[in-house]
C-alpha cells in the first residue's frame, strides 16, 4: 500500500473526511434543489388546493347551468299549459268550427259565378280589349306606324293569353266551389274531424312534457353527482 502524502490529523476518522469533501456538493443541490423536492408534503397540499379550487368553479358553473334550465323549462312548460287548456276548453273547439263554417262561406261568396274573382278576370280582359281597340283605331298619342305596329301585335298577344288564364282560373273556381259544398255539407264530419286534431295536438303536448321532464332529471342528477355533502355526526 502506498503511503499518503498528506498526514491524517490524530483522531480525524475516513467517515469525518468523507464528509467534509461532500458537504460543498450536498449544499449547492439544496441551494437549486425546488422547495417541494425538499419538502415531500408542501407539493401534495398545493395540488390539493388547485383541485378544490377548480372543483369549486366547476360546481358554480354546473349550477348556473341548472338553474338556466330550469328557467327554460318554466318558461316552455307555460306556453304548452296555456295551449293544453286553449285545447281543453269547449268554447275554443266551438269557436274553431264556427270559424271553420265561416271560412267556407267566404270562399263560396268569393268564388260563386258573379263572386269577386269571376268579376275581376272578366274586367282584366276588358281592360286589355279596351287598349287594343285604341291602338287599332290609331288614337293613341304620337306613334309612328312601325310602333304602332308592334304594340298591337304585343297587346293582341297579351289578350290571348289573359283570357287563357282567366278561362283556366274559372275551371279551377267551378272546381273549388264544388269541394266547398261538400265540406259544408258534410259540417257535422268536419266538426268531428276537428275535435280529433285537438285530441292529437293535446298527446303531443303530454310527450313534449314528458322529454322536457327527462332532460330535466338528467341534468340534476348530473349535478347532484359533485354535490357537496355533509358529513354524519
Amino acid at each position: 500500500m502506498m503511503p499518503s502524502n498528506s498526514p491524517r490529523a490524530p483522531g480525524t476518522s475516513i467517515l469525518a473526511i468523507l464528509g467534509a469533501l461532500l458537504l460543498p456538493t450536498s449544499l449547492s443541490w439544496a441551494q437549486t434543489t425546488p422547495a417541494e423536492h425538499l419538502d415531500p408534503i408542501a407539493a401534495p397540499q398545493s395540488a390539493t388546493r388547485d383541485d378544490t379550487v377548480h372543483t369549486r368553479l366547476r360546481f358554480i358553473d354546473e349550477y348556473a347551468g341548472v338553474r338556466q334550465l330550469w328557467d327554460q323549462t318554466e318558461k316552455r312548460q307555460t306556453l304548452m299549459v296555456a295551449r293544453m287548456r286553449e285545447l281543453l276548453d269547449p268554447r275554443d273547439a266551438k269557436r274553431q268550427v264556427d270559424q271553420n263554417r265561416s271560412l267556407v262561406a267566404r270562399l263560396l261568396e268569393r268564388v260563386a259565378d258573379n263572386g269577386e274573382l269571376t268579376v275581376l278576370g272578366g274586367k282584366v280582359i276588358q281592360k286589355a280589349e279596351r287598349h287594343l281597340k285604341r291602338l287599332e283605331s290609331g288614337s293613341h298619342g304620337n306613334i309612328n306606324a312601325d310602333e304602332r305596329k308592334r304594340l298591337i301585335a304585343n297587346w293582341r298577344l297579351e289578350l290571348e293569353q289573359t283570357t287563357k288564364v282567366v278561362e283556366t282560373m274559372r275551371a279551377a273556381r267551378v272546381g273549388l266551389v264544388e269541394q266547398l259544398h261538400f265540406f259544408q255539407e258534410r259540417e257535422d264530419f268536419i266538426a268531428e274531424v276537428s275535435l280529433l286534431q285537438r285530441a292529437d295536438e293535446m298527446r303531443r303536448i303530454v310527450i313534449a312534457w314528458t322529454r322536457e321532464l327527462d332532460v330535466a332529471v338528467q341534468r340534476m342528477q348530473e349535478f347532484r353527482k359533485n354535490f357537496p355533502t355533509t358529513p354524519a355526526t
